[in-house]
């Protein structure tokens, strides 16, 4: 009896992780389909945000060397 349900019970867990893959691959591909265009947008106003913050600490570290000499 017991053995029986643990079958069960993997065979359920066994449905729900399939499920759980098929409804993260639907979303993964939901997602490229419908914002490809701000995923680009978004990721170019990052690259920006990085360069700013690049030159800043670059600034600061001349900034810095400058002083400690």
């Amino acid at each position: 009896m017991k053995e029986r349900e643990l079958q069960f019970q993997d065979q359920l867990n066994q449905r729900d992780n399939e499920t759980k893959i098929l409804v993260a691959s639907m979303n993964q591909q939901n997602d490229i389909d419908n914002d490809g265009i701000a995923d680009s947008q978004e990721r170019e106003t990052l690259l920006e945000k990085m360069r700013e913050f690049d030159e800043k600490m670059r600034l600061e570290n001349d900034k810095f060397l400058h002083q400690k000499d």
